[in-house]
């Protein structure tokens, strides 16, 4: 039975977006981690995002709830009283980020660290 639902299981390191609320927190990602052997889908008004090349714990999940990339996300947004983002409007964000995985990691671990003193 499990392998009728295996391409919907989450992995870690996924991205699970909000595609729908009742205000600018449209967008907002959280970032799978921590996952052993449960497994795992996700809920209803939300897309998940896999990247495709490996990306160091913690620094997508910031990232992608960064400023930076959810201005983007303002503008494609759609509705009035909810308001949503589909998941070709997602496809169509720039993202920008540094190849060498070490930064990565630094960038990562700081906010996830600045996250844990807060």
């Amino acid at each position: 039975v499990i392998d009728k639902y295996k391409p919907n299981l989450l992995e870690n390191g996924d991205l699970i977006f909000a595609d729908a609320a009742e205000d600018e927190t449209v967008g907002k990602a959280v970032e799978v981690d921590g996952k052993t052997n449960e497994y795992i889908v996700a809920g209803l008004h939300t897309i998940v995002a896999r990247p495709r090349r490996k990306m160091a714990k913690f620094f997508w999940g910031y990232y992608i709830n960064s400023s930076i990339y959810h201005n983007q996300l303002l503008r494609l947004m759609q509705g009035t009283k909810v308001a949503s983002i589909s998941k070709s409007n997602l496809q169509k964000t720039c993202i920008a980020y540094p190849d060498n995985f070490a930064e990565q990691q630094k960038l990562g671990t700081f906010f996830k660290q600045l996250d844990n003193t807060i």
